[in-house]
């Protein structure tokens, strides 16, 4: 009997089965080359679960940018804030650096003003939010 697993996935409960080529094997095989922040997720969930190292903040952190910078093009800016500190209030629980970024970015309003801070922090340049 397969044992069944339950984990947040984009504030929402998922549930996977251990199973010896099973959904697990399946995820790991689809986010091989992750393409978006939702396969790359599904990445480390799958490594989380079988119990493997994620790399911690130094693996995430370059991801951080990569969201951003995907918020920006896909949201309006005055819900893409909302998108950031969402994912990082999720990411907090596992990474406390995660927590630090979150307490920086939570009192910023405007996208411009969190471009501005992702710049000072060093996670994004202006040439990249300029693309």
């Amino acid at each position: 009997m397969a044992a069944e697993v339950k984990l947040p996935v984009s504030g929402q409960t998922a549930t996977f089965r251990r199973l010896k080529g099973g959904d697990l094997i399946e995820a790991e095989r689809q986010c091989q080359d992750p393409k978006s922040e939702k396969e790359y997720g599904l990445a480390l969930l799958a490594r989380r679960v079988r119990g493997e190292a994620t790399g911690g903040w130094a693996e995430i952190r370059p991801t951080v940018a990569t969201y951003w910078l995907g918020v920006r093009k896909k949201v309006v800016p005055v819900h893409a804030g909302g998108r950031l500190k969402q994912w990082l209030a999720m990411m907090r629980r596992n990474y406390p650096e995660a927590e630090v970024l979150y307490d920086r970015m939570r009192p910023i309003k405007a996208a411009a003003d969190i471009d501005a801070a992702m710049i000072d922090e060093g996670l994004v340049t202006r040439e990249q939010l300029a693309a």
